[in-house]
C-alpha cells in the first residue's frame, strides 16, 4: 500500500490525468478496472450551501456488479480541472464522455486530436502509473530474493482506502462502497444515501491529499503537542532516576541536552518542563 507521501510524489508526475486518476482511486475504492466502464454522467457533485462535499460515483452503470460511492471534493476538483483543460481545447464533452481519455499534443496532431477522444483503457493507466512511479523514484529494481514491489499498481489504491477507511467508518460501510458482497446484509440491511454520505464524510480528510479541513490540521497539531509533551515527561522521568542513581550529573545533564533548553530547565532542586501554553512544570 502507498503511503501518503509516496502520493504526493506520484502525482507530481507531468501527465495531466494521473491526478485525478489517483484522487479518485484513493478516496473511493475504485478497481482500476473500473475506469473501462466510468463516463462523465457517471459522476455527480454533491453540493449543499454552496460547498461542495465531494461527488458520487456509479461504477460499473448498466452491469451485474452495479454499485456507487463517493469521492472526495479535491477528487472531483481534479477531474473537473482535467475536463475543463479538455473543453478548453475544443473536446466536446457529454455524459457519454469518458473521464480518461487519451494524451494529446495541444500544440501538433502528432501524439492525439484533441477533439476526437478515445478512451484510456485500464491497462494504459496501470501502464501510466508504473512509468510515473519509476520516473519519480519510487520504485527501484527488486532485491534479489524480492517477488514483487511493495505495492501493486492495480490494487495499492484501494487497499489504502480500505485501511484508511476502516479507521473512521464501519467495516460494513466501507465494504458496501468497495462494492463488495456483505453477505446476509445485502438482504437484510439498508442504508440510504444521504446516511451513507455521512459516514463518508467521516474519513473525508484522512482521504485527502491537500484540500484538507482546518479542524482536521488543527486536531493533528494538537495530537502531535500532546505526544511531544507526553515524550518530555518520559524524558524527565529517565533524568530523574538517573540523577538519583548517581549515575548522571547536574553538569552532564546541561551539556547534553543543551538543544533541549527552550523546552525542558534544569536547576539544583527542580527539572522545569514547559507545557502546550508555555507554562514550566517542575518535577
Amino acid at each position: 500500500m502507498p503511503t501518503l507521501e509516496e502520493i504526493k510524489q506520484l502525482i507530481r508526475y507531468p501527465d495531466r490525468r494521473l491526478k485525478p486518476a489517483i484522487l479518485v482511486m484513493m478516496s473511493s475504492g475504485i478497481r482500476i478496472g473500473a475506469w473501462n466502464y466510468l463516463r462523465w454522467g457517471d459522476i455527480t457533485p454533491i453540493e449543499r450551501n454552496g460547498e461542495v462535499l465531494g461527488a458520487k460515483l456509479i461504477v460499473y452503470r448498466g452491469e451485474a456488479e452495479e454499485y456507487f460511492t463517493f469521492i472526495t471534493p479535491e477528487a472531483y476538483e481534479a477531474i473537473q480541472e482535467y475536463i475543463d483543460f479538455r473543453i478548453a481545447h475544443r473536446e466536446k464533452i457529454t455524459e457519454k464522455s469518458w473521464v480518461l481519455r487519451d494524451e494529446f499534443d495541444v500544440a501538433k496532431s502528432s501524439r492525439g486530436i484533441a477533439t476526437i477522444p478515445r478512451k484510456l483503457q485500464s491497462s494504459g493507466l496501470k501502464r501510466l502509473i508504473e512509468r510515473a512511479l519509476w520516473a519519480q523514484g519510487l520504485r527501484k529494481p527488486l532485491e534479489k530474493g524480492e517477488k514483487r514491489h511493495e505495492f501493486k499498481t492495480d490494487h495499492g489504491f484501494r487497499k489504502y482506502f480500505k485501511t484508511i477507511s476502516e479507521k473512521h467508518m464501519k467495516s460494513l460501510h466501507v465494504e458496501m462502497l468497495m462494492g463488495h458482497a456483505t453477505g446476509l446484509a445485502d438482504n437484510y440491511y439498508r442504508i440510504s444515501e444521504d446516511e451513507m454520505l455521512e459516514e463518508y464524510t467521516k474519513a473525508v480528510p484522512a482521504l485527502s491529499v491537500y484540500n484538507i479541513p482546518i479542524e482536521y490540521e488543527n486536531e493533528q497539531i494538537k495530537n502531535m503537542q500532546n505526544e511531544m509533551m507526553r515524550l518530555k515527561f518520559d524524558l524527565v522521568k529517565v533524568l530523574r532516576t538517573l540523577k538519583e542513581s548517581n549515575l548522571i550529573s547536574d553538569d552532564d545533564i546541561k551539556t547534553k541536552f543543551m538543544t533541549m533548553q527552550n523546552h525542558v530547565k534544569f536547576d539544583k532542586e527542580f527539572i522545569m518542563v514547559k507545557d502546550t501554553d508555555g507554562m514550566d512544570i517542575a518535577f
